[in-house]
């Protein structure tokens, strides 16, 4: 069991690599996006930060929060911020997972285009978390926001995505909700956490690191670019050659083409070199910080994998246990004869 245990953390783990560059660059598409909606920049920031600490805790992937976010606040919902954490809240408390939730996201943001709660967006929630329908109408009729037969009302155009969205936020801040979103007394919850403290911690790394490469690769796309240009003259001086004109423009063209490449290739090294100190000053303070908050986020996960993995073993003992007790009356006749058989011989 702990080597299994062991195992899909592991495995977890080893596969984030990809969720770590789309935890960076989603950072830059929340930001534009935001900015494009007319959000000043502190506001901005603070969402970024709330958006990474929501991921953290929960199962979630921080590009689906920050993508649920970004698209609420595009459409100018109000408490856009609170409202797509309550989904993942509601989503949790519902039975919903990771992938579910990026259903509950897509219905939040059709909802908000549409400016009604629509049928087939109802039934795409209600397909992906089926145990947040009942709660859902209660909390919109209590509002007022039908009466009646609800199915009507919806078809009927009655239901705003207002009167929706209030029913969402109602149920997923409730303290049950945010708890659900939350816990890590399962297995996926443990690990969800543990994989969001790396990508939390491995997106940071890559910020650092992003202009860096994304520098190395427009140097060499710059180069890439030079080539044609060198290679440019070196035909003409190969056709001279064929035709009897000799090698010496040949020779001079290669000699320049290949001074030309060094010189470009040269160049760009140099320049992503002048680059490499300032951005090691600003990585390894990072990665430190990173590597601690990591180990912190591992310790807190430790208790609730021990408390997983003794409710495994728990449960493999009282198994074992009660398939002995069932072959009690079968066995017992034979132990007893197997032993007075042993006596007598003695």
């Amino acid at each position: 069991l702990a080597a299994d245990l062991a195992g899909r953390a592991i495995d977890a783990v080893m596969s984030l690599g990809g969720e770590m560059v789309a935890a960076s660059d989603s950072a830059d598409k929340f930001r534009s996006t935001l900015q494009f909606s007319g959000i000043d920049s502190g506001t901005i920031d603070s969402l970024v930060q709330s958006t990474q600490a929501y991921a953290d805790q929960t199962v979630y992937d921080l590009a689906d929060i920050r993508n649920a976010t970004a698209q609420l606040a595009a459409n100018g919902v109000d408490n856009y911020a609170q409202l797509a954490e309550a989904a993942g809240n509601l989503n949790a408390v519902a039975g919903g997972n990771a992938d579910t939730f990026k259903s509950v996201s897509m219905v939040m943001s059709q909802t908000a285009g549409s400016g009604k709660l629509m049928t087939e967006n109802w039934n795409q929630l209600t397909d992906a978390i089926p145990g947040a329908s009942g709660a859902l109408q209660d909390a919109m009729r209590e509002a007022g926001a039908f009466e009646g037969n609800f199915r009507e009302a919806m078809e009927n155009g009655e239901i705003s995505a207002d009167e929706f969205f209030a029913a969402v936020q109602k149920l997923g801040m409730t303290d049950v909700a945010r708890e659900a979103a939350t816990s890590t007394s399962t297995i996926e919850g443990a690990v969800g956490n543990l994989q969001a403290a790396f990508v939390g911690v491995g997106s940071q790394v890559v910020d650092a690191f992003k202009p860096f490469v994304t520098g190395a690769m427009s140097e060499l796309a710059g180069f890439v670019s030079s080539v044609p240009t060198l290679l440019a003259p070196l035909g003409t001086a190969i056709q001279t050659a064929l035709s009897g004109g000799g090698t010496t423009d040949f020779g001079a063209v290669l000699g320049q083409m290949t001074t030309g490449l060094i010189t470009g290739l040269t160049t760009a090294v140099q320049n992503l070199a002048a680059q490499l100190p300032t951005i090691m000053q600003t990585v390894v303070p990072l990665a430190l910080q990173a590597v601690s908050t990591l180990l912190q986020s591992i310790l807190r996960q430790v208790p609730a994998l021990l408390m997983s993995l003794v409710g495994l073993v728990v449960s493999g003992v009282s198994s074992f246990v009660s398939a002995i007790a069932a072959q009690l009356p079968t066995m017992l006749p034979q132990i007893v004869g197997a032993a007075l058989s042993f006596l007598n011989q003695l």
